[in-house]
C-alpha cells in the first residue's frame, strides 16, 4: 500500500479546552500566495490592501468541526470544515456585512481557546451557509446572530503561526 502510516500517539494530558475566541475573514480572491510545510503555513501574502477582519466571540458560544469525508466507491477523501459562530446585538451594519459575506468565497482563520490559529478555504473557499438574526423572547435570550460557514477542501486546515497574524490584520 502506498499510504503507509508514519506514527502513533500517546495518551495526551487532560489540559485541553474547547471553543473558539475569534474568527478572521477575508475574500478568498485576496490570497496572493501561500506556502506550507507539514500542514503549517510558512508564508502567506494577500493582494495589495487586503486584510483579514476580526470577529471576536464570547466564550462557550462558537465552535468548529473538521470532518474527514471519504467515498469508497470513488476513492476520494476531502475535509469538511463547519464553523458556527454567535455574534451579539442586531444591527443594520452587521446585517449589511453578513450580506457581503454571503456573496463571497472566503478565507477563514480560527483562533481556538488553546491559542492555535487554523486556516481554511484556501482552495475552494469557505461560504456563509446560513445567517439568522433573532431577538429572542425573554430578557435573557440572545439578541444577535447565528452564522454557519462551510469549507470543503482537499487538505485539512492549515496551522498558522501566531507570528504571521499581525501582517494579515494590517
Amino acid at each position: 500500500m502506498s499510504c503507509s502510516l508514519t506514527q502513533g500517539f500517546p495518551l495526551a494530558c487532560r489540559n485541553g479546552v474547547g471553543g473558539i475566541k475569534a474568527i478572521f475573514l477575508t475574500e478568498q480572491s485576496s490570497l496572493a500566495s501561500l506556502s506550507a510545510s507539514g500542514g503549517t503555513v510558512t508564508a502567506i501574502t494577500l493582494t495589495g490592501g487586503a486584510q483579514f477582519f476580526q470577529y471576536s466571540l464570547r466564550k462557550a458560544t462558537s465552535e468548529y468541526t473538521e470532518t474527514i469525508e471519504t467515498n469508497e466507491a470513488n476513492g476520494s477523501v476531502y475535509y469538511k470544515d463547519d464553523i458556527k459562530v454567535v455574534l451579539y446585538q442586531l444591527s443594520a451594519n452587521k446585517w449589511s456585512e453578513f450580506n457581503l459575506l454571503a456573496q463571497n468565497l472566503l478565507l477563514v482563520i480560527i483562533l481556538d481557546n488553546m491559542g492555535n490559529y487554523w486556516l481554511t478555504g484556501t482552495v475552494n473557499g469557505a461560504q456563509l451557509q446560513t445567517s439568522s438574526g433573532k431577538t429572542g423572547k425573554a430578557f435573557g435570550d440572545l439578541n444577535g446572530y447565528d452564522l454557519a460557514f462551510l469549507a470543503e477542501e482537499p487538505q485539512p486546515m492549515y496551522a498558522v503561526p501566531a507570528a504571521l497574524m499581525p501582517a494579515l490584520l494590517a
